[in-house]
């Protein structure tokens, strides 16, 4: 007996839903058998092979034995379940085999004839992978990502421009974050930009897990030649090019001045009209019957803020004297005391008296700074300056 077989039609068990829930992988094979060129009538036994190419001896899932097929005028319907076969763009082919129905259970292989050529699955099977589209005319991919609990709205949004929004339905750009973190790792290494979160602005932030956390803000860009511009573009000439001021957790630091930069106040000065110094290593002493002051310029770096003035100074004489710190304006002459320390009692040796100050900002564009003090020295008697230290804080790379 010769059996042909022609495949009517293929269709699907079940629509694609919307939701991301698990679909059953059968379909319905529908076909046609004749013999000897006319219409099969009667109970068949059909066995069902899956196969990916016309030739193949590998075959894909189970092998499907329906006992008691009714063929009907020459035309048959089977429901055909091989599991996962249709993700995938491979080709799929159908093997047939079908006998006469007989007592034999579907399982004896006894009277079974193949069917040939195999016949090819067309796509209607492969609309399984489609598990977000709504309808077949409104499937897009606007809705294919959506929570993993069915709730709320979906989490990827597609426009027809091409642009891609996490968290936002009307992405404005290709690829829009919106108000979140984008984190993205490579071994031990991590790669994060914060955008409009609460660490106050946008930047790209570096974890690394041997030297720890970087963290780069707007505006930082680098040149193709590896200068980097923060605020403007890198003119390509320096490695680093800023522009504006350049902050930094405030340092403190030190301004020493020598005894021996104390000059007096009126040059020429003798022991008849009014006083000098005898200068050295160890300092200035002033000398006079007179009014014997000494004046020494104070430069600081623009901008610091002076915290503290120490005096280091010798004073065996029974008046003390008092060290001044002050300015003189460059644009009006005016002269102003800052801030003054003095020594007292006496003693031969050398000793420290100082005084705070609650951040004194230094302006060098309008003034200029000086120490003063009043050295009168008799016979044995001495004022001594040893050294001044003037401790300041900086919050940007100056001297």
């Amino acid at each position: 007996m010769r059996v042909l077989a022609t495949i009517i039609a293929l269709c699907l068990a079940a629509q694609a839903v919307a939701q991301p829930i698990a679909l059953p992988t059968a379909f319905t094979y529908q076909g046609q058998l004749t013999s000897s060129g006319v219409p099969a009538s009667g109970l068949h036994d059909l066995r069902f092979r899956l196969y990916d190419s016309t030739s193949s001896a590998t075959q894909l899932g189970p092998t499907i034995c329906l006992d008691n097929v009714n063929v009907t005028d020459g035309r048959f319907s089977a429901a055909l379940d091989f599991g996962a076969q249709f993700a995938g763009t491979q080709l799929r082919f159908l093997e047939i085999e079908v006998r006469r129905d007989t007592i034999l259970a579907c399982n004896n292989l006894a009277g079974f004839t193949v069917l040939a050529p195999r016949q090819q699955i067309t796509a209607a099977p492969r609309a399984t992978s489609a598990l977000a589209a709504t309808t077949a005319d409104s499937a897009t991919v606007a809705t294919a990502l959506v929570r993993p609990d069915g709730t709320g709205s979906a989490v990827v949004n597609v426009t027809n421009t091409g642009n891609v929004g996490i968290a936002t339905a009307a992405p404005g750009a290709r690829l829009h974050v919106a108000d979140g973190d984008i984190i993205a790792g490579v071994l031990n290494r991590e790669w994060m930009i914060h955008t409009r979160s609460s660490f106050g602005g946008d930047f790209l932030q570096i974890t690394d897990a041997d030297n720890g956390t970087f963290q780069f803000q707007r505006g930082l860009i680098v040149h193709e030649n590896g200068s980097v511009g923060i605020g403007a573009v890198p003119d390509g000439t320096r490695k680093l090019f800023v522009n504006g001021q350049i902050g930094m957790v405030p340092t403190f630091r030190v301004k020493s001045i020598h005894g021996a930069a104390f000059m007096p106040d009126i040059a020429g000065r003798d022991t008849g009209t009014g006083g000098f110094g005898y200068y050295d290593v160890l300092g200035v002493r002033g000398y006079g019957i007179g009014n014997g002051v000494f004046v020494a310029p104070v430069e600081l770096p623009d901008g610091c803020q002076v915290q503290r003035i120490d005096l280091t100074y010798a004073d065996t004489r029974p008046t003390d004297f008092t060290l001044t710190f002050g300015r003189t304006s460059t644009t009006t002459g005016v002269v102003s005391t800052i801030t003054s320390v003095s020594s007292s009692g006496q003693a031969a040796g050398i000793r420290v008296a100082g005084v705070d100050l609650v951040g004194f900002g230094i302006g060098n564009g309008s003034n200029v700074y000086w120490l003063s003090a009043n050295l009168q020295s008799f016979g044995s008697e001495l004022h001594q300056i040893v050294a001044v230290r003037i401790t300041y804080t900086v919050t940007s790379p100056v001297p």
